[in-house]
C-alpha cells in the first residue's frame, strides 16, 4: 500500500523505467493559479464602466424575443460575424445573456447553432449559462448526448500501465493488453520528465529566436514560417485527412490563424472544446495510436502538442491544483491491473497518451460514465485525479471553453499518475479509482546539462 516515503518508477520514451523517490506526499494541494486567474477575470468584468440602456439593435431584438428578425440577420451574408453581433454591449451584457435571462429559448438555440461565443462575462461576472432561469434553458447549453467527452471508453488505447517485472506474478503480462509495460531498468533518474521539459525549453527558444532574427536566417530552402502550426505540412495533412468536411476544416484553420495572430494558446484550447469543429476526436485517436505504433507519423499530432509546450508560460497562470474527475468503463480484467498497480511495491505508474478532459464537478463525469451502457464483465468507473502541485501541463479551461459550465480541466499527454486508492460505491454502482499526479520540477541548469549529454550521445 501507499506509504509516506515510497519509491516510484517512471518510464522514458523508450519504455525504460527510471527511478524516482517521491519523498513525503502532500496531503493538501498547493495554491490554485487557475482559480486566482478566474477570480481576477470576474473582478475585472465587474469593475468595468457600463452605460445602462445602451446596446445594439441586435441586442434588443434578442432581449425582446424577435425570432424572425434575429434569424434574418444571422442568415444574411452581409451581416457582421456572430462574434461581433454577440460582443459585450455598453450596458454590460451580450445578446446571448439577454435572450437567456429573458427566457427566449428559440433565440438562444438559434444563436448557439451559429456558434455564438458562450463564455463572455457580463457586468455581474456571469456567463450566459449562469443567467439561465430554468433547467430547460440550461439544457440548451449542454454538450450533445452522443459525445464521450468526459468518459473513457477504451483505456487500453489512451493509458499505459507500467509495472515492475518482479511484481507481475498475479498478472499474466504475456496475455494482457498491449498497454501493460514492464520495468526494464532503473538507471536514469528523472529521464522522462527531464527529456520532456528540456525539449519544451528548446522548442520555445527556437520559436522565439527564429522569428526574432528571421531576416538573418531565412533562406530559399529554409522558411521560418514552415515550422508555424498554420503552415506545418504534417499538421495540414492530418487536417485534410481527418476533417474532409470543408466547414470543419475552415473552423479549425480559423482557430489556428487566430492563435497565431493573437500569439496565444487560447484559440487552440477553444478549438479543442468545439464539438462542431470535430477536431478533438480524430486528433486524440491518432495521438493515442502514434504513442504505441512507431509506423504512424507522430508529427501530424506532435506539432499541435508542441504549441502547448511553446506556450507553457501562458499556461502557468491556468495551472490547476485540486481534484478533477473523469468517467470510464473498465472490464473486470482491467480492474485487476489497476488493483495490482496499487498493491505492489514499487507502485505501478499510469501514463496518459492523449489529451484527457476532466471536470471539477464529479456529477458531470458521473453522468457521462453512467449514460454509457456496460456489457457483462464491465464496471462503471470514476477516475479521481489529485493534483497537488501546479504544473503547466494540467490547466483549467472553463473560461474559454465552448461549454464553460463543464468546469473542464485539461491534462496534456505525458503526465504521470500513481494509483493511491480504489473503492466501491453501491448507489449508483461505481468503482472509484484515485490517481495522484507525479510532478517533477527540473531546474534550468539540469536542462542545459541534459542538452549537452544528449549532444555528446548523438556524436558517438
Amino acid at each position: 500500500m501507499l506509504s509516506s516515503n515510497t519509491n516510484y518508477y517512471i518510464y522514458s520514451s523508450s519504455d525504460t523505467i527510471i527511478f524516482y523517490n517521491m519523498g513525503s506526499l502532500n496531503t493538501k494541494p498547493g495554491p490554485n493559479p487557475f482559480e486566482q486567474y478566474l477570480q481576477t477575470k470576474r473582478e475585472r468584468a465587474k469593475s468595468m464602466p457600463y452605460s445602462p440602456g445602451k446596446a445594439s439593435d441586435f441586442y434588443f431584438l434578442c432581449k425582446e424575443g424577435k425570432i424572425d428578425e434575429v434569424r434574418q440577420i444571422l442568415n444574411d451574408e452581409a451581416s457582421p460575424s456572430i462574434e461581433k453581433l454577440n460582443q459585450l454591449q455598453p450596458n454590460g451584457s451580450t445578446p446571448l445573456h439577454a435572450a437567456t435571462f429573458y427566457n427566449h429559448p428559440e433565440i438562444v438555440k438559434l444563436l448557439l447553432e451559429h456558434n455564438c461565443p458562450r463564455n463572455t462575462l457580463n457586468r455581474y461576472g456571469n456567463t450566459a449559462y449562469d443567467e439561465a432561469q430554468s433547467i430547460e434553458m440550461k439544457n440548451l447549453f449542454l454538450r450533445p448526448e452522443s459525445t464521450d467527452r468526459f468518459h473513457e471508453t477504451n483505456t487500453t488505447e489512451t493509458i499505459s500501465v507500467f509495472l515492475s517485472e518482479e511484481n507481475v506474478e498475479n498478472v499474466n503480462a504475456s496475455k494482457t493488453a498491449d498497454y501493460i509495460h514492464l520495468f526494464r531498468t532503473q538507471s536514469e533518474i528523472f529521464e522522462y520528465s527531464l527529456n520532456q521539459q528540456t525539449t519544451a525549453m528548446w522548442l520555445k527558444f527556437y520559436n522565439w529566436f527564429s522569428h526574432t532574427f528571421r531576416t538573418f536566417i531565412e533562406r530559399d530552402e529554409f522558411h521560418i514560417d514552415g515550422f508555424d502550426l498554420i503552415n506545418h505540412p504534417d499538421f495540414q495533412e492530418f487536417l485534410k485527412r481527418s476533417l474532409p468536411e470543408p466547414e470543419k476544416y475552415t473552423q479549425t484553420m480559423q482557430s489556428v490563424n487566430e492563435a497565431q495572430q493573437r500569439n496565444s494558446i487560447e484559440p487552440l484550447i477553444t478549438l479543442y472544446t468545439n464539438e462542431k469543429a470535430g477536431f478533438y476526436r480524430p486528433f486524440n485517436h491518432l495521438l493515442a495510436k502514434s504513442s504505441s505504433n512507431t509506423e504512424i507519423s507522430e508529427h501530424s499530432c506532435d506539432r499541435y502538442v508542441i504549441e502547448f509546450h511553446i506556450r507553457h508560460q501562458e499556461l502557468k497562470q491556468r495551472a490547476y491544483t485540486g481534484t478533477t474527475y473523469r468517467g470510464a468503463t473498465l472490464s473486470n480484467n482491467d480492474l485487476i491491473i489497476y488493483r495490482h498497480a496499487l498493491d505492489i511495491q514499487p507502485s505501478g505508474v499510469l501514463g496518459f497518451k492523449s489529451f484527457t478532459s476532466t471536470s471539477q464537478d464529479p456529477l458531470i463525469a458521473l453522468n457521462f460514465a453512467l449514460k454509457t451502457p456496460r456489457n457483462e464483465g464491465q464496471k462503471h468507473v470514476l477516475f479521481i485525479f489529485e493534483i497537488m502541485e501546479a504544473s503547466p501541463t494540467i490547466f483549467g479551461i472553463s473560461d474559454i471553453s465552448k461549454y464553460p459550465q463543464e468546469q473542464e480541466v485539461l491534462i496534456l499527454p505525458g503526465n504521470l499518475f500513481i494509483v493511491t486508492k480504489i473503492g466501491e460505491q453501491l448507489h449508483p454502482p461505481i468503482t472509484k479509482i484515485y490517481l495522484r499526479h507525479i510532478n517533477i520540477p527540473i531546474s534550468f541548469t539540469k536542462k542545459i546539462k541534459q542538452t549537452m549529454r544528449s549532444g555528446k550521445r548523438s556524436l558517438l
